[in-house]
């Protein structure tokens, strides 16, 4: 039981960390884009967004 509990919290605290990466990485490009406009590639984003 308790090599179970173990073995929940290691993947929880792994889907946290790769959350948390998804966020910052999220943020990174969100300031690149506030700080250079003119560089937004409005093409792709908008073939993905009409999926």
């Amino acid at each position: 039981m308790l090599a179970s509990v173990g073995t929940r919290t290691n993947a929880a605290f792994a889907q946290t960390q790769a959350l948390l990466g998804f966020m910052g990485e999220s943020a990174v490009a969100l300031a690149g884009w506030l700080a250079h406009p003119l560089h937004i590639r409005w093409r792709p984003i908008m073939f993905n967004s009409a999926r």
